[in-house]
């Protein structure tokens, strides 16, 4: 979700799309035919960036939906976007390939242990840089230096009421709070929400193992999610077999 309230959605394959909070269809933007967009980001500018595994690259486009630049050369599947230098972080396996946003060119590049897995790239409005590490056995959220990519802190998410878990995304708001998106955990809820410190403030939307109780606002198969960039909504797509579903929940109700 951009700052101008904008939500892009990108189906399998090719399909990018744009709608506003209330799930309205705004454009169908034109991607080539032999893409395969992986994952998205918003830059500091409202452009947006995307991985496109066909072509092992990343492609930045306007608001408009024009193409502004693309670059790289990797299988992309993170990919997240520094608000304070508008850098773009792409992950490749275990290792983190920083670019600029307006030139595509290669700034740096951080290489992550291979003894874990590191997942989920994202940074808060102030610059902080989490990943998530060992998403289905040990699930931990780690702070690194957006500089240098060393590790700075961490917090376990594997706590009472979610042990056995699969975190599947990160997310942030902006006041620096941290959200994950579960794909499963003991407690079958989806959405936690963390302070900076590892606090959990609250959690939502029911998970669920069955097609036939796939309610509105529980989730069979999580895929992805954001917050918008005020905070007042977060957005989780789900999907199953031939349906798909953008779930938008208000955080603070309107006065």
């Amino acid at each position: 979700m951009g700052p101008n309230g904008l939500v892009y959605v990108a189906t399998q394959g090719n399909g990018l799309y744009i709608y506003d909070v209330e799930g309205n269809l705004l454009k169908q933007v034109d991607i080539p035919d032999e893409a395969d967009i992986l994952r998205m980001a918003v830059d500091p500018f409202g452009n947006l960036v995307f991985t496109d595994a066909a072509y092992r690259r990343f492609v930045v486009l306007s608001p408009e939906g024009v193409q502004q630049t693309a670059g790289g050369d990797g299988f992309y599947t993170d990919i997240a976007v520094n608000p304070q230098t508008g850098n773009i972080y792409l992950m490749d396996n275990n290792t983190i390939e920083v670019y600029t946003s307006d030139t595509a060119e290669a700034v740096d590049q951080f290489h992550y242990d291979e003894a874990h897995i590191y997942t989920s790239p994202v940074f808060n409005s102030q610059g902080a840089f989490y990943l998530l590490r060992d998403f289905s056995w040990d699930a931990t959220i780690i702070t690194a230096d957006p500089l240098t990519g060393e590790e700075r802190g961490a917090f376990p998410l594997v706590r009472s009421e979610i042990v056995e878990t699969v975190a599947y995304d990160l997310a942030t708001d902006e006041a620096g709070n941290i959200y994950v998106l579960f794909a499963s955990n003991t407690g079958q809820i989806a959405i936690h929400q963390f302070s900076q410190n590892g606090v959990l403030l609250q959690r939502f939307g029911k998970l669920t193992s069955d097609v036939n109780d796939w309610a509105e606002g529980s989730f069979l198969d999580p895929r992805d999610m954001t917050v918008s960039p005020d905070s007042r909504f977060v957005l989780v797509a789900d999907g199953y077999d031939d349906q798909a579903y953008l779930t938008c929940f208000l955080m603070e109700i309107d006065e």
